[in-house]
């Protein structure tokens, strides 16, 4: 369920959003100006008190004590967060999906600070990579109804010299990267990867179970996993198969020389030249 204005919002930005292409988020931004201005997130949260009373269901899908999403049919999603001026944010994210973030607010003179990074060279998502460091840009500051930009992977951000209360609202894309990217703030050097992808996590403890618990009847589902777009989700899976089947798994280790992950390539040819 969701309300009339994000409902209006979602069927807008469908006419020009292809999730399958993702710069095309990029159009949502007119859009996204409307809404901020529109005071949808006071209908939001009316609107979701009501149904949480009345048991008819909820609008708001997911929530912390500071944060709170809202998935739309379009694909995108919303993120409300409430920035407290007492708590600093000393984390440094990068994110799988394409950002436009902005407020509204009752007072004309609030403002938020971001500090904003980029990465000095190409580099790949999905491989650790110790020297693709960050480069400091110049920070950005947010009046009311602002709306920053955040390219999925290459630009950074963290939030900086909040004076009172704000609701932050970030609009993002659907992911189309593998992983977002821990940094360390004193460094600007990838510390640790991050998936956003719960179905992946889901698919790699379940391989993982497998391992433990044998039966040839999972051969097949292990095979078609062990193609799966998500590297760690490739191996683990190719790991559970050896574990159900050694024939099948040794077959399948063959042609994972040939991976399009390096790390499994790797490790292929050092598993297949230890089995001799």
């Amino acid at each position: 369920m969701i309300t009339a204005q994000l409902s209006s919002f979602s069927a807008a930005i469908s006419e020009t959003y292809n999730i399958e292409e993702p710069s095309t988020f990029w159009t949502c931004r007119p859009h996204f100006e409307r809404l901020l201005g529109s005071g949808f997130l006071a209908d939001l949260l009316s609107t979701q008190l009501g149904y949480c009373l009345s048991g008819q269901g909820e609008v708001i899908q997911a929530a912390t004590g500071s944060s709170a999403r809202v998935m739309l049919p379009s694909g995108v999603q919303i993120d409300i967060l409430l920035l407290d001026p007492t708590v600093d944010d000393d984390k440094l994210l990068s994110y799988p999906s394409h950002v436009l973030m902005g407020f509204a607010s009752a007072s004309d003179d609030a403002r938020l600070v971001l500090e904003r990074y980029r990465h000095v060279e190409p580099y790949r998502n999905d491989v650790f990579d110790g020297r693709a460091m960050l480069e400091k840009q110049p920070d950005q500051v947010l009046r009311p109804m602002d709306v920053s930009e955040v390219s999925a992977g290459w630009e950074v951000f963290r939030l900086r010299s909040v004076d009172r209360p704000i609701p932050l609202v970030l609009l993002q894309s659907k992911p189309f990267l593998d992983f977002a990217w821990q940094y360390d703030p004193g460094t600007l050097m990838p510390m640790q990867a991050i998936c956003p992808n719960s179905s992946a996590y889901r698919l790699f403890y379940t391989t993982k179970l497998l391992g433990e618990v044998t039966g040839r009847g999972n051969i097949e589902s292990l095979l078609r996993i062990s193609e799966y777009k998500s590297h760690f989700v490739r191996w683990s899976a190719l790991q559970a198969l050896f574990a159900v089947d050694a024939e099948a798994g040794r077959a399948r280790l063959a042609g994972a020389v040939d991976d399009p992950h390096p790390r499994i390539r790797g490790a292929a040819k050092k598993a297949l030249a230890r089995l001799g």
